[in-house]
């Protein structure tokens, strides 16, 4: 009874998934931890990526005033983890990055990995990349 009672607490403790499952051209909102972010994703493909794990390819949106770094042209995540952090359909919708495809042709030609943090993460760590390159967000598109 109490290895019971233990899934059922590990359970309910589980974030809700979206009721909607992921579909291509569909924006959902993501939780974030953070001030002066408003993230958004929109799915540009969704395909099989090994035998465990299904790859959503997705462009970014900060809609945040201000925010440092405006978008990810295309972020290839983990199906389950983008759903936990992304659970809500937007009540807009924003059309993918006109950088979507070449981003998305040079992670398959590089046979690239996939993400396994949460969307939020994902935004923190594409903004200090730019950041180490020396990219400011006016130079992003």
């Amino acid at each position: 009874m109490s290895s019971t009672l233990i899934a059922l607490a590990a359970l309910a403790a589980a974030p809700a998934l979206a009721s909607t499952p992921l579909q291509v051209g569909q924006t959902r909102s993501c939780l974030s931890n953070g001030e002066g972010k408003q993230l958004f994703i929109t799915v540009g493909r969704i395909e099989p990526f090994d035998q465990d794990h299904t790859a959503v390819s997705v462009s970014l949106f900060n809609e945040a005033p201000g925010a440092q770094v405006p978008g990810v042209a295309h972020a290839p995540i983990d199906s389950v983890v983008l759903e936990t952090s992304c659970p809500n359909i937007a009540t807009h919708s924003f059309p993918l990055s006109p950088e979507f495809e070449q981003g998305y042709g040079q992670w398959k030609d590089a046979n690239g990995g996939l993400f396994t943090v949460t969307v939020d993460r994902i935004y923190d760590m594409a903004v200090s990349a730019m950041a180490k390159a020396g990219i400011r967000s006016a130079d992003v598109h």
